[in-house]
């Protein structure tokens, strides 16, 4: 079960789900690949000295590379339900933002040219009360956007 799942109140209901995207780490899996493509090709035939040592430590360095963005997609939930939005970051220390909806005052979409290329960006959230919460590198931010927008509606509605 998970975060958001666990936290939910009787009448609550997941409206939509997100995950942080995969996308804004193409950069740091393409340097991991020229790493491998050094250590496996260039390294074993290079002068340099204790080429099996440089070898391990860059192969390390992939492994955590990797790994650790793999984790923070794995374990990043982000979620919108018809009463808040709740986001948890976070494997052993855990981080969690939940905003209930009538309190949500702007919703900001921040894309940096990257972001724009490849389709991610942070949904910046502003509270009553000068809140301020960031849902990290969220795929397709606009139409996150929106959905929370449509899912605020009935809320503004009947206020």
């Amino acid at each position: 079960m998970t975060y958001v799942e666990q936290t939910l109140v009787p009448g609550e209901v997941i409206q939509l789900e997100c995950r942080i995207s995969l996308r804004q780490y193409l950069p740091r899996f393409a340097v991991a690949a020229l790493a491998i493509i050094f250590a496996v090709i260039i390294l074993p035939g290079s002068p340099l000295p204790r080429p099996d040592l440089i070898g391990v430590v860059v192969a390390a360095w992939v492994l955590s590379t990797v790994g650790s963005a793999l984790v923070a997609y794995r374990f990043t939930e982000i979620a919108i339900t018809n009463r808040r939005v709740v986001a948890k970051v976070g494997v052993i220390s855990r981080q969690t933002i939940e905003i209930e909806l009538p309190k949500i005052e702007a919703v900001r979409v921040e894309q940096g040219i990257l972001g724009r290329i490849l389709g991610y960006g942070s949904l910046v959230i502003s509270g009553t009360g000068g809140s301020r919460e960031v849902l990290p590198a969220v795929d397709d931010p606009i139409q996150k956007r929106k959905a929370l927008a449509v899912v605020m509606s009935p809320i503004a509605g009947s206020a």
